[in-house]
């Protein structure tokens, strides 16, 4: 269901993008997550049957531990999602001009579609990893294959982005958004970042037990976030806000992968 949604909401972004520009591709987020929902509806309906006896109960110690990992797993997105608006807040307080806010708004769009994207195959890959938890060697081996596949493809992916970015920009904002081409540069050397080193480990550690050391690492990357944009905007502009995040992308997506390796094969 969330590939679906990520992959809807990509596809019809550029298409109506390319037809209606900016409402388009507000009109299109809301398409994909109105056919999303009634793809969803229709699978629970179909798949799942609450009458069902043999259903699987959950004891009150499990519901504690259930809800504690959601709780710990929450507390790592609230970080996240702190990161993103201190980046706002920080920008706005440096640039009034509405014209700069808006180009840096198109140009980090990728991180959203790239970050959907990959949190959607997460989602599939979690089973897998939670059922073969105590069999680290096939973990460290499943792993490694897929952060290569991942590697590659997000190589390939964001250097055409990278030469392409103008391009991209006008075919789906518009010409007036391709001032916004160099933003976007810079911007997609951190969504490499993100995707390619930092999703995947950072996803995979709480299901291996270690969701605490993800909290740890995104309260560390907050505050450095927060003193290298205030630093980076006033050397570099609205360039340094995405140098910012690329380097927090890179700090932390390097600590998840460490930890990865350390637990799963000792380095």
């Amino acid at each position: 269901v969330s590939f679906l949604f990520a992959f809807l909401m990509l596809m019809l972004q550029i298409i109506f993008g390319y037809l209606r520009q900016i409402e388009g591709v507000i009109a299109a987020r809301y398409i994909a997550l109105i056919i999303t929902i009634f793809f969803s509806v229709k699978l629970i309906i179909k798949n799942v049957n609450i009458t069902n006896p043999n259903i699987t109960t959950v004891s009150s110690n499990e519901k504690v531990e259930i809800v504690k990992f959601g709780f710990i797993c929450m507390l790592s997105n609230v970080s996240s999602a702190i990161m993103q608006s201190n980046q706002k807040r920080i920008i706005s307080d440096f640039f009034k001009d509405a014209e700069i806010l808006a180009d840096y708004q198109v140009a980090s769009y990728i991180i959203q579609i790239v970050t959907f994207a990959l949190n959607a195959l997460i989602i599939f890959l979690m089973p897998y990893f939670v059922s073969h938890r105590e069999d680290r060697e096939w973990c460290y081996r499943i792993y490694n294959r897929i952060m290569k596949f991942n590697f590659g493809l997000m190589l390939i992916f964001h250097l055409v982005l990278f030469i392409f970015s103008k391009e991209f920009l006008c075919l789906v904002f518009g010409q007036q958004y391709a001032s916004a081409a160099t933003l976007m540069r810079m911007i997609v050397i951190a969504s490499f970042g993100q995707s390619a080193l930092r999703i995947l480990p950072g996803n995979i550690l709480p299901l291996l037990g270690y969701e605490k050391y993800n909290v740890a690492v995104n309260v560390i990357v907050v505050g450095i976030h927060l003193i290298a944009a205030n630093v980076f905007i006033r050397y570099w502009g609205i360039n340094g806000a995405a140098l910012a995040m690329a380097a927090v992308y890179y700090i932390s997506g390097i600590m998840y992968m460490i930890k990865v390796r350390k637990e799963l094969h000792k380095i």
